[in-house]
């Protein structure tokens, strides 16, 4: 009869267990109540709520909303789901994007501490606190801005003529500082030009390359990079004059005169290499200078084909037949 009672008792005992929570979704710390009595607390049951599917493309993120809605609810606490570092880097996109855009529509100007923080719903104190000041913060918006334009030249697709491209290039690159004036300017002011330094590197490699693609071509007059820097040159000084003079007074022939200039004095006609040395073949001396521009630019393609010593004599002789056309 005693073992009975027992027996009981345990079967009772064991009725009043809650129940285990089955899934991780059902993992919820309970929080007590404040009571000295911890065994009602402790006797409460467990809520449980049913996994979450999560996006496969997307993940965690596609589900904050649905799962934020579910913190604090009952007695139940859930880890949060983002760190503090991803939610600074939320804010601190809100503000870049904030600031670019006031840029573009006011300038420089409108880009003022009162209005990114109203565009972008957050303190001054944060924008100070992510990039030191406004002009940490103008630095990273002509950055991020010139960088766009960078992955537009780099992805863009090119055809089979080299010097066309080019000449495609320049306008793109024009049309798109035109646009933002205001972004090409801080690249070049005192502050900035360090911050930015790295994207005008990136973009001038883009320049080189597609110069280096008409000097393999056999059509550049000259070595790669003084043709580059005759670009670079004559295309920063052309937006800045552009962009100094009211829309309305600009015209148009400018850069079109440079360009054709720049080009006109670095490449050599298609028609250069005429069959047989006919009417429209370049003088021999031009010829000879425009294949030992190409031959240097193939073989910085190919370093191992010749020792360092080899590499250096054969450059030697390259310069000298790519300047013979100035001593015929």
């Amino acid at each position: 009869m005693v073992n009975d009672v027992a027996g009981s008792r345990a079967d009772s005992s064991r009725t009043r267990q809650p129940a285990l929570p089955r899934t991780l979704s059902d993992r919820f710390v309970p929080i007590p109540d404040g009571s000295t009595n911890v065994k009602p607390f402790l006797d409460r049951p467990v809520k449980s709520i049913a996994p979450l599917p999560l996006n496969p493309i997307s993940g965690i993120g596609a589900n904050i909303t649905t799962i934020s809605s579910l913190v604090n609810r009952g007695n139940a606490i859930l880890f949060p789901l983002m760190s503090s570092r991803d939610r600074g880097s939320d804010v601190r996109a809100r503000i870049v994007r904030a600031a670019t855009d006031l840029l573009a529509r006011g300038g420089r100007s409108a880009v003022t501490t009162r209005a990114v923080s109203a565009a972008a719903g957050v303190q001054p104190p944060t924008i100070y606190r992510h990039f030191g000041d406004m002009q940490g913060l103008l630095d990273v918006v002509a950055r991020e801005t010139l960088a766009v334009h960078v992955r537009e030249q780099a992805t863009r697709a090119l055809t089979n003529d080299p010097v066309e491209d080019l000449r495609r290039g320049w306008d793109l690159h024009l049309a798109f500082n035109l646009a933002h004036p205001d972004a090409f300017a801080l690249k070049y002011n005192a502050p900035s030009a360090a911050a930015s330094a790295r994207v005008i590197h990136e973009s001038v490699e883009v320049l080189h390359g597609l110069v280096l693609r008409i000097a393999e071509a056999g059509r550049l007059r000259v070595d790669v990079a003084l043709a580059r820097d005759l670009i670079y040159a004559a295309g920063t000084g052309v937006t800045l004059t552009l962009i100094a003079t009211p829309p309305a007074e600009r015209d148009p022939r400018l850069s079109e005169t440079m360009r054709e200039a720049i080009l006109t004095a670095i490449t050599v006609p298609a028609s250069a290499e005429a069959a047989n040395g006919g009417p429209d073949a370049a003088p021999t001396a031009e010829r000879v200078a425009v294949h030992a521009v190409a031959l240097r630019a193939l073989l910085m393609e190919a370093p191992s084909l010749l020792s360092t010593a080899e590499r250096q004599l054969l450059s030697d002789w390259l310069d000298r037949l790519a300047t013979a056309r100035s001593l015929a």
